[in-house]
């Protein structure tokens, strides 16, 4: 078995700005819940990274 992809979990204070400043390094929105999104390299899509905030309807905050 080999390690295909890691994908860093990232939790910014502040998602706008996160997701404006990994978009000029070439990363696109691939998948956004509202409480957590995830961008992902165009010509490398294993390339991601994920911002998660807070999930108003979970019983835990994520980790």
């Amino acid at each position: 078995m080999s390690v295909r992809r890691v994908v860093p979990n990232v939790q910014p204070a502040a998602l706008p700005e996160s997701r404006e400043f990994y978009t000029l390094l070439g990363f696109e929105e691939v998948m956004n819940l509202g409480w957590v999104m995830t961008q992902a390299s165009p010509s490398t899509p294993t390339a991601q990274i994920n911002f998660m905030t807070s999930d108003e309807t979970a019983p835990v905050a994520p980790t």
